[in-house]
């Protein structure tokens, strides 16, 4: 090999190694590569917003096969427990005694013992054996687009402990919480509610026979988001329910304000942009726009209120 062909390829290589993106052209491709990152962004976060309704709407579908299948078995919805004193009212909520018809029967035997104690007295579902148990969120209760914790240490009854919380709740109906809202008068620490569930339905049995208005036009759950509400418990019965007395996705801000205002807390809201998802007693479940027509929307959680609803 000659002096010449060396030099020749040592500039050769030289070149090549020389030869790169000027500052300009650099800036150019990181320019496109912004306002591709910016097109695409949005498109891609609107699907997955789209896969996370996709899961909350299904998990509701879940949860209304579930009271599908309690009454099938039960001739009857499944009751909430109040929290006193007296024996058997251990504060176990409608979703508890629905476990076995989520796929969670060993979940349901661990507390079902515990079923004839008093809440108040440290027994039921307060009892500190079931520490473990309550404090275990389950996922079918928890929608992918809740921006809440899914324990608390702040719920009441409950401050102190840690407990699980649940974003879909039962429907109590259209009354007032305390004197708060648009509605019937207060019903929660009585017998009766037009709704279905409540912390003292165990002293009313409902059968969907007595939902006159149709299951197919009557609200079962709906969505609440527990950092506005510190009645969320998954398995409480104090926790385990919501009134349509104000409008859809009203929130108190700042959240921290329900500590001290809770009849205006214990509604439905949720954080999808435009309103909630709602399950109806015969199985299915559909998205409601928080414009909807509030008296429409009432409507929809009376189980015998005989309303037209179109």
């Amino acid at each position: 090999m000659t002096i010449r062909s060396l030099t020749w390829g040592v500039e050769m290589k030289m070149k090549t190694r020389l030869h790169g993106f000027t500052l300009v052209e650099l800036l150019v491709v990181i320019a496109i590569i912004a306002m591709l990152v910016t097109l695409l962004l949005p498109a891609v976060q609107a699907a997955r917003e789209a896969a996370r309704r996709a899961q909350c709407m299904n998990n509701l579908k879940q949860i209304g096969l579930a009271i599908q299948n309690f009454h099938s078995a039960n001739n009857r919805i499944p009751k909430s427990h109040n929290y006193e004193i007296s024996p058997g009212l251990s504060g176990r909520g409608w979703i508890t005694v629905s476990l076995p018809f989520l796929e969670e029967q060993s979940r349901y035997d661990i507390m079902e013992p515990y079923f004839d104690g008093a809440f108040a007295q440290g027994q039921g579902i307060n009892h500190p054996d079931l520490a473990n148990v309550v404090n275990q969120p389950i996922d079918i209760f928890r929608c992918p687009s809740a921006a809440s914790k899914f324990t608390s240490t702040e719920q009441f009854q409950w401050v102190g402990r840690e407990i699980a919380l649940t974003n879909y709740k039962g429907i109590i109906g259209n009354n007032k919480m305390g004197e708060a809202g648009v509605g019937t008068p207060d019903c929660h620490r009585g017998p009766d509610c037009n709704g279905l569930f409540w912390r003292f339905s165990f002293l009313k049995t409902i059968r969907f026979k007595n939902v006159i208005d149709g299951l197919t036009k009557t609200f079962l759950a709906g969505e609440d988001l527990p950092r506005y509400n510190r009645h969320s418990g998954l398995y409480h019965g104090n926790g385990d329910y919501s009134s349509t007395h104000f409008p859809l996705n009203v929130k108190p801000n700042p959240p921290e304000s329900i500590a001290s205002n809770w009849p205006l807390s214990i509604t439905f809201r949720s954080d999808h942009p435009g309103g909630g998802y709602f399950a109806f007693l015969d199985g299915s479940a559909a998205f409601i726009n928080d414009s909807i027509d509030f008296d429409v929307y009432r409507f929809l959680s009376t189980r015998n209120g005989e309303e037209l609803v179109s």
